[in-house]
């Protein structure tokens, strides 16, 4: 975690390896047929195949110190501006959208991610099992990486990967 250089040399020895700047170009890629494989997410995925593109998604069956991980989980979450002015409103807000049924609306209609907690998919499960299809997944086969821990290093990944694939 605390060095990136075998990660930076394993990316060297790809072939034909290709950064994207933003998920609408590798999208495109996608779209276009420009690349066969890309480490994108679930949710791009599925809004993808939503569009017709003949994408798949497939587990990354990741082995770490013994155990096989489905996928890495990811948090997002929801964005408060520091300081605000209406901060009791953004503790509702934030306690909203962290329960199955803050979370309902979004995910019957628009949702392309899988619900990481598990109460919330056995919602999403029960009042919209055509929608709960196409995010099957079990949370307790996520990878969850100790952020916290890495952010110690992230100044050096930065630092390491910029020089070598920026340039």
């Amino acid at each position: 975690m605390d060095d990136p250089s075998a990660t930076i040399d394993w990316l060297n020895d790809i072939d034909g390896l290709k950064f994207w700047a933003s998920s609408g170009d590798l999208d495109q890629w996608l779209t276009a047929g420009d690349v066969w494989a890309a480490p994108a997410t679930d949710g791009r995925c599925l809004a993808l195949q939503e569009q017709g593109v003949p994408v798949e998604y497939h587990e990354l069956d990741m082995e770490v110190d013994g155990t096989t991980y489905s996928a890495v989980g990811a948090t997002t979450g929801a964005y408060v501006v520091a300081g605000t002015e209406v901060s009791k409103l953004a503790e509702i807000y934030v306690h909203l959208v962290n329960q199955p049924a803050g979370l309902m609306p979004y995910l019957t209609d628009r949702a392309i991610y899988r619900p990481t907690n598990p109460e919330t998919f056995t919602a999403l499960e029960a009042e919209a099992p055509e929608r709960a299809a196409l995010l099957t997944g079990d949370p307790a086969t996520y990878y969850q990486a100790d952020y916290e821990a890495f952010l110690e290093s992230r100044p050096e990944w930065i630092e390491q990967w910029n020089r070598e694939f920026q340039g």
